[in-house]
C-alpha cells in the first residue's frame, strides 16, 4: 500500500548459562505516513514467541512512535515501550542534518528516556557518503547510572545495486552470426 512500509525480524536465540534453552521469535513493524505533512507513525512488535523453552520467558513489548520534521533538516521523534513485564517507557530524540559537505552528510542526534532507571540521556552523530563510497558511520554514547558510560560504533557499506534491464546494452558483433 502506498505510505506504509513493514519489516519482519525473525530471531533465533540459543541461551547457555546454567542450563541450555533454545527459542524461535520474530519482531514485525510497520512505518506510515499520516495525512499530517511529515508527520510519520509506527508500530511494532516485539517478541512475539514461536517457541522457547526458557524458564524467564522474552519479554513481549509492543513500541508506538512517530517522527515529525518540521523542516528539511530537523527531526522530532518520541515513543512509548509498553512492555509486558515492566512500566511504560517513553523515549524523546532530535535528529539535526547537516547537509552535504563535499559529498558527506552529517547528523547529530540527541536523545531521552524517561521510566527506567540507568541510560536516561544519549548524544551521537553519523556521517554518510554516497558520493564516494556509499558508507554510513554511527556514533552513540550513552549514560548509565550505576554502570558507567557506553559508546557505541556502527560502520555500513553499500554496495552497487545491480543494473537494471533497460541500463544494460546488448553488444552484438554481426561476424558472429552464421
Amino acid at each position: 500500500k502506498p505510505g506504509l512500509s513493514s519489516g519482519l525480524n525473525v530471531k533465533y536465540i540459543n541461551q547457555k548459562i546454567k542450563a541450555s534453552s533454545t527459542g524461535l521469535a520474530f519482531d514485525i513493524g510497520f512505518l506510515s505516513k499520516t495525512p499530517i505533512k511529515n508527520l510519520t507513525s509506527g508500530l511494532t512488535f516485539q517478541n512475539v514467541r514461536l517457541f522457547s523453552n526458557f524458564k524467564d520467558e522474552l519479554p513481549f513489548n509492543i513500541k508506538l512512535g512517530c517522527g515529525y520534521r518540521p523542516i528539511n533538516i530537523l527531526t522530532l521523534g518520541i515513543d512509548i515501550d509498553l512492555p509486558n513485564d515492566s512500566d511504560p517507557k517513553f523515549h524523546l530524540g532530535a535528529e539535526y542534518l547537516y547537509v552535504e559537505i563535499e559529498g558527506y552528510e552529517i547528523a547529530f542526534r540527541a536523545g531521552i528516556k524517561t521510566g527506567v532507571d540507568t541510560g536516561k540521556f544519549n548524544l551521537g552523530f553519523g556521517i554518510k557518503s554516497d558520493k564516494y563510497s556509499k558508507y554510513r558511520f554511527d556514533y552513540a554514547y550513552s549514560s548509565y547510572d550505576d554502570l558507567g558510560d557506553t559508546h557505541q560504533i556502527s560502520f555500513n557499506l553499500k554496495f552497487d545495486k545491480t543494473p537494471k534491464l533497460d541500463e544494460i546494452k546488448i553488444k552484438s558483433d554481426k561476424s558472429d552470426l552464421s
